[in-house]
């Protein structure tokens, strides 16, 4: 089992697009033993993909071919024993400014443009520190 977190540039996606993505996300990775969570704002997409490794590499190699998603890049790519996600098909948390401000700002994070530069420069801790956003996001969401 592994761990893939990405990111990827989705400037042209409509709000039905991303409830459509949804949709589809939540019944494919029922199908495929694949769970984890969707961050989207500001044309920005991060996901945590949790499960089997042939069915998450494969998964993303959709999601690269998916015209809605532009200049992805693998920013996590780890063995896993336990899942983080384990409760989710699909979580999907809104990313915001305000909630990157709340969960980064003692890391000088104030944006969501800061939390990707910071991801793509700090590669010993990236892994973590998504999952660690990601659930955080899900509880901001929720409040």
């Amino acid at each position: 089992m592994i761990r893939l977190i990405y990111s990827s540039s989705a400037p042209n996606v409509a709000p039905s697009d991303l409830e459509q993505i949804l949709q589809v996300a939540d019944r494919y990775n029922e199908e495929h033993g694949i769970t984890g969570i969707l961050l989207y704002g500001k044309g920005v997409f991060m996901q945590v993909l949790e499960g089997p490794d042939d069915a998450v590499r494969a998964l993303y190699e959709r999601i690269e071919q998916d015209p809605r998603h532009e200049n992805c890049n693998i920013i996590g790519d780890e063995p896993l024993d336990d899942r983080t996600f384990g409760g989710w098909n699909m979580a999907y948390a809104n990313l915001t400014d305000e909630g990157a401000r709340k969960i980064g700002g003692s890391l000088g994070i104030d944006s969501i443009e800061d939390l990707l530069r910071l991801i793509r420069e700090q590669n010993s801790y990236v892994s973590d520190f998504v999952v660690s956003l990601s659930k955080q996001m899900l509880d901001v969401n929720d409040t």
